[in-house]
């Protein structure tokens, strides 16, 4: 994985960015099969899985219990749905697609464990049912356990190859195991059959930074800063801020912060505005940070770390304090108390 690189450069190293992706995050709801081919769109709160309210299901046993489920699923009443579906799986044991739709109600509510034993009874009743591997992978991996993950991404790609969602979620797994040069195919194999999602093409540069090809790397940022989505240009000029590429971060953070203003951003900008030895820029990034959000203290704690390197130490303290109190006596508020010791 990344290594952080510090923007924080004379100042010392603070963690005030973020890391990841901020338009893609782990864990979520779970999600239904599309009639005729796996639906790779990612919900942005899970593992690549298929939205329940958008897919339709494949065919299945006419009763009145399983359509009414399914119903259920597209209306997210998932309580009712996990009630029709175990009547479902109760009658008819060998049902796969029951066993998956129930997985999809008890992962809506909360319930991993049990979903988990119902996408796994799924898959081996119906081991090309691609929305059960991909179901059960992403519990598996929200889990954080992607040693365990990988092994049955490996089964469902078996019975599904180069299925998009399941090779996302290999990818993932690969990534967070620190294996990014194997990690680099399987995002190519996702992005192949989903060119435009911002959430693979954002990991396959992490992948390929991390795996040693930066050039390749930075070029796919260069194709997400031309995104017009403020979360994609603020994951990717972060990115670009540990990278050092400093320009093409600001320019990032100019588009996000047109669109969605926010504090972080501002202090993100003002740190690779310092990395590029601009520091009146990024002490007006700082104060512009600390007029969006008077209580985020890094805005407060590189404010006052500016002051002191211009020697004004009373608004110096001033800000420090502000940063001390604001975030106690860890993280930030603890690099400001270390920095109060010196003036």
């Amino acid at each position: 994985m990344l290594s952080r690189s510090s923007l924080a450069g004379r100042w010392g190293v603070v963690a005030a960015l973020a890391t990841g992706v901020a338009v893609c995050a782990c864990g979520g709801a779970a999600a239904s099969p599309p009639a005729a081919s796996a639906s790779d769109a990612p919900a942005t709160d899970s593992n690549e899985a298929t939205d329940p309210s958008e897919a339709e299901p494949q065919s299945a046993p006419e009763s009145a219990d399983f359509s009414q489920g399914v119903e259920a699923i597209r209306a997210e009443k998932f309580e009712l749905a996990r009630e029709l579906f175990g009547k479902v799986v109760q009658a008819e044991p060998k049902n796969a697609q029951a066993a998956f739709y129930l997985g999809v109600a008890q992962q809506n509510l909360g319930q991993s464990p049990e979903a988990r034993a119902s996408y796994e009874k799924a898959v081996t009743l119906e081991p090309k049912l691609a929305e059960a591997w991909v179901n059960l992978t992403a519990i598996v991996l929200d889990s954080g356990d992607a040693a365990a993950a990988l092994p049955l991404i490996e089964r469902g790609l078996a019975k599904n190859p180069k299925h998009p969602a399941l090779s996302y979620n290999r990818a993932l797994a690969l990534s967070a195991l620190g294996k990014s040069a194997e990690a680099v195919p399987a995002y190519r194999d996702a992005l192949a059959a989903d060119p435009t999602n911002v959430e693979i093409k954002y990991g396959y540069a992490e992948a390929l930074i991390a795996a040693g090809s930066k050039d390749q790397g930075l070029k796919v940022l260069g194709e997400l800063a031309q995104s017009d989505n403020p979360d994609v240009l603020a994951s990717t000029g972060r990115l670009l801020g540990r990278l050092e590429q400093f320009d093409g971060c600001i320019t990032a953070l100019n588009k996000a912060l047109a669109s969605k203003p926010a504090a972080e951003l501002y202090v993100t900008r003002g740190l690779c505005q310092h990395g590029k030895k601009d520091d009146k820029a990024a002490f007006a990034d700082f104060q512009q940070a600390i007029k969006t959000d008077a209580n985020y203290a890094p805005a407060h704690y590189y404010a006052g770390m500016h002051l002191r390197m211009q020697g004004k130490k009373a608004e110096a303290k001033q800000a420090l304090n502000r940063a001390v109190q604001i975030a106690g006596a860890e993280g930030v508020g603890k690099a400001a108390k270390k920095a109060l010791e010196s003036l």
